[in-house]
């Protein structure tokens, strides 16, 4: 007979639907040095896990974990994730920052899409150079380049589209 781990047995589903729930007697063995990340199949659109609060609605399940297996999170607190996996309901791998901290965390983790890799992406990095290279008024750079002139300074100053990245 095949035995399960207690961070596997974590994710259980519930006898009467296919919405998994969280066990809390699961986690109790699971050290913070063991790291298995529960990629949790049920995901929103961003790839965050749902799972069911117990109130009939739904909760993000990296939260619902936290609050389970940690404590209690304040108002307008997030919860973030040590191991970059956003997926991830382990609470060895989870703790709270706020929005700063949850930025630099998707960075550091590599969960940040470049500008250039956003579909709604028109301007390329040597477009780029070239407006904050140019003379030309924003004005005039918005009809050339079919953009309102708000962005157009916006790029030209470095306020969009991070001016390290594109010079070099």
């Amino acid at each position: 007979m095949a035995t399960i781990s207690p961070a596997h047995a974590a994710v259980q589903h519930n006898a009467f639907s296919n919405a998994p729930s969280l066990d809390a007697k699961s986690f109790q063995g699971l050290s913070a040095g063991q790291c298995f990340c529960p990629d949790w199949i049920h995901k929103n659109r961003w790839g965050y896990p749902i799972a069911t609060n117990g109130k009939g609605g739904k909760s993000a399940g990296h939260r619902l974990a936290y609050r389970l297996f940690v404590g209690p999170i304040p108002n307008g607190t997030m919860v973030l994730h040590r191991c970059g996996n956003q997926a991830c309901i382990n609470p060895h791998h989870l703790y709270l920052g706020n929005a700063l901290q949850n930025a630099l965390d998707r960075d550091l983790h590599g969960n940040t899409k470049a500008a250039v890799q956003l579909p709604q992406t028109k301007l390329s990095d040597e477009d780029v150079r070239a407006i904050r290279a140019s003379s030309e008024s924003c004005t005039a750079l918005a009809k050339r380049y079919g953009m309102s002139r708000s962005y157009m300074w916006c790029v030209r100053t470095g306020a969009a589209r991070n001016k390290q990245k594109t010079e070099g």
